[in-house]
């Protein structure tokens, strides 16, 4: 199947480093992810351990390192 000509994908975007941080990507975020998800019938988080899985995975859904060129 191809792709419709246009733009690229937007992500994922290149993986903050050390030296730099994304501000957006706080607690709050992962807490609103959550809640959706909820929302839509899945079960809450009831434990850290739930968090920190949701966090790894939507940060390396939406962060990858960069490629070399």
């Amino acid at each position: 199947m191809n792709s419709p000509p246009g733009p690229g994908p937007a992500y994922p975007l290149e993986r903050p480093g050390p030296d730099r941080d994304d501000a957006r990507f706080t607690i709050g975020l992962l807490l609103e992810v959550a809640a959706v998800l909820q929302q839509h019938g899945y079960p809450p988080l009831v434990a850290a351990a739930d968090l920190t899985r949701l966090h790894r995975a939507l940060f390396t859904t939406i962060y990858q390192p960069k490629e070399p060129t």
